[in-house]
């Protein structure tokens, strides 16, 4: 069987990051002044919950999202800027179906096999 998983979890607090670092058993809790030096105290606190479960393998999140977090971390660590938001256009056709089989992406119409066609647009 496997270990449970330790979850770690990011959240910002103003200008300071807090830590949570937790099996179903245990709860750790810390603080730190950036992204990277929480990573690092994170690190410490995992070695801390191993000794109990050496094979629990560690997820990180932020918001709930590992995705979220690997990519603030690596840009923190890098030292990149955070991704400009695209623009809406206006013009765009946001509805989520333009016709039976068919989805509206940009301003490019593509067939979405999941749905079957309509038969009398063919």
């Amino acid at each position: 069987m496997a270990a449970e998983p330790i979850t770690v979890h990011y959240a910002t607090d103003g200008d300071s990051w807090q830590v949570i670092v937790s099996t179903g058993a245990r709860e750790l809790i810390t603080e730190a002044s950036s992204l990277v030096s929480a990573r690092e105290q994170a690190e410490d606190l995992i070695a801390e919950i191993r000794q109990d479960t050496p094979l629990a393998r560690a997820v990180h999140l932020l918001d709930g999202d590992p995705v979220a977090f690997t990519a603030a971390y690596l840009r923190a660590r890098h030292g990149l800027p955070a991704p400009a938001r695209p623009a809406l256009d206006e013009d765009a056709d946001l509805s989520p179906d333009t016709g039976a089989g068919h989805r509206l992406i940009g301003r490019r119409q593509r067939y979405d096999w999941r749905t079957p066609p309509d038969r009398e647009g063919w």
